[in-house]
């Protein structure tokens, strides 16, 4: 284990193909205050300082840990420069300049999409960084589903997403070879960048104030669970900060913080695996992973079939270059911390009856009895899922004020395992009715699913009795930010009426006249 101490303890971060040595005292420094600050690379700007507004967006490329690089957009104000280590980071004067401009650059401005300018760096990281990971299967949506997370506050979007569509497999006439435009143009010679300059530069940057380097929390890298579980074991440490994505920080910052324990070096925690019918994700896996592991599982598993809808909840999760740096442990761990946090990971972990586990003792909960365990001296490390024969129905949902990058009004998880028998649909064992959003102790309708039990959802009158004991225990707490109980209370019956049009759509039931006729509205 490396801890704060000696010269050993450096960081070695490359930027713009030029390596940096960074020592332990800017535990408490971004990346995005290295680059402008200590770099002098500005053209990486900043103003949320929460990865809401995208404008401080650039690409790094991380190490996996078998010689590979695994090719991401992350929100630079978020993540600390210690976190980095082994990192290729490639900023906007990475890219091009105004004399030899990057083919993304060169797009948006022939297609005017950029008035004051400010956001422009981070849409063309952004879309690099798509680029980068997609290649020539590139589609308009995935173009325009990768900008979720950047906002243009005088353009409009049309213009910006007309010029990142010519990049796309169905532009009608593609600018260049999608292969050229994921290299970097190097901005001396005009060629293509090689990743390390000819005379290497100078790889000065300017030091910590002294202020700021006295009050440097200790930064410390555990690189197994047993070397983490021993420092947890002989710390003093009251407020300490488990990094992995950092990402939290943007939504709940509880700080002041005494010192910063990094997991990334902990290989157990980064691991997806299938053994023996179960699936076991640890919990240092990044929600954009997770999603991708879920879809492949879901396309060639029957039995986890249902991790379809999983990806979905968390797809709308944030945007992507907060899903590609935030681990679904610590968006549970604050889930833990902060009972009004309406997690998408969460009620997808209930929907699934998911196992969560905690170390020292490796001991597994529920999703409903974690979020009140206390985690002092505790780490989530893994969590497990089980499959489900196809006659299991889930669906999960997610209504909030825009279409990405929002909390949720509601958000909702649901589970029946259904018993057809001509036109009756019969719900065999106690469901799942997970909530989100309704209220700090609030996870499921545990009344209604009472009452579900054995019941024939296709019958009308036994239904509107399930949606009136569901009416009656969903109780909104009443917060002035939020939108109103009312309204909340009513989004929540009227999902689950949604749930039942679609199992009686999904289980071919014939008599029934409703006004969804669309499959992929249904699905």
């Amino acid at each position: 284990m490396v801890n704060e101490g000696g010269s050993d303890s450096n960081i070695v971060v490359t930027i713009n193909g030029k390596k940096y040595a960074v020592p332990p005292e800017f535990s408490a420094t971004s990346l995005n205050d290295f680059l402008r600050v200590h770099l002098q690379l500005t053209g990486t700007k900043v103003m949320c300082r929460e990865g809401g507004c995208g404008v401080c967006i650039v690409h790094a490329a991380v190490p996996t840990g078998n010689g590979k690089f695994q090719e991401r957009s992350i929100n630079s104000c978020l993540c600390p420069i210690l976190s980095c280590d082994g990192w290729e980071i490639t900023t906007v004067e990475g890219l091009g300049d105004q004399k030899n401009p990057h083919p993304i650059q060169k797009q948006l401005t022939e297609h005017s999409g950029s008035q004051c300018g400010y956001c422009t760096p981070g849409m063309v990281m952004t879309m690099y960084s798509t680029i980068r990971k997609e290649g020539k299967s590139l589609t308009a949506i995935q173009a325009e589903s990768a900008l979720d997370g950047n906002i243009c506050r005088c353009t409009g979007y049309r213009p910006i997403l007309d010029a990142f569509k010519e990049f796309t497999n169905e532009s009608a006439s593609p600018v260049c070879d999608i292969e050229d435009v994921s290299k970097r143009i190097c901005s001396k010679t005009g060629k293509q960048c090689n990743g390390v300059c000819d005379d290497n530069g100078s790889n000065y940057f300017r030091p910590l104030v002294e202020v700021a380097r006295a009050a440097a929390p200790p930064w410390y890298r555990p690189t197994s669970l047993a070397d983490l579980y021993k420092l947890l074991e002989n710390s003093t440490l009251k407020n300490p900060y488990y990094v992995c994505g950092h990402t939290g920080i943007g939504v709940y910052d509880d700080g002041p913080y005494d010192g910063f324990i990094s997991l990334r070096g902990i290989r157990e925690m980064f691991v997806t695996d299938k053994k023996d019918g179960v699936i076991t994700i640890g919990s240092g896996v990044s929600l954009t992973d997770m999603i991708d592991f879920f879809k492949s599982e879901a396309e060639t598993d029957p039995g986890f079939a249902h991790l379809e809808h999983f990806a979905r909840l968390i797809s709308k999760t944030a945007h992507p270059a907060v899903r590609n740096a935030g681990s679904w442990g610590g968006n549970l761990a604050m889930r833990n911390r902060h009972k009004e946090f309406p997690s998408d990971t969460f009620i997808a972990l209930v929907m699934c009856g998911a196992s969560v586990f905690v170390g020292p003792d490796e001991k597994s909960y529920t999703p409903e009895e974690f979020v009140n365990l206390d985690l002092k001296n505790k780490i989530v490390t893994k969590l497990t899922l089980k499959p489900f024969d196809k006659s299991h129905v889930f669906r999960t949902f997610k209504i909030m004020p825009r279409s990405a990058n929002s909390h949720a009004y509601v958000n909702a998880g649901f589970r029946a395992k259904i018993l057809k028998e001509g036109n009756q649909l019969v719900i065999v064992d106690r469901p799942v009715l997970a909530y989100g959003n309704i209220a700090e102790e609030f996870i499921r309708a545990s009344n209604t699913e009472e009452f579900l039990i054995g019941k024939n959802l296709a019958d009308n009158d036994t239904f509107q009795r399930a949606l009136t004991t569901l009416a009656q225990e969903i109780q909104p707490a009443e917060d002035k930010s939020e939108a109103s109980p009312a309204y909340k209370r009513a989004l929540a019956v009227n999902l689950f009426y949604k749930v039942r049009v679609c199992i009686i759509y999904a289980c071919s039931c014939t008599g029934f006249r409703t006004y969804y006729g669309e499959r992929s509205y249904l699905e």
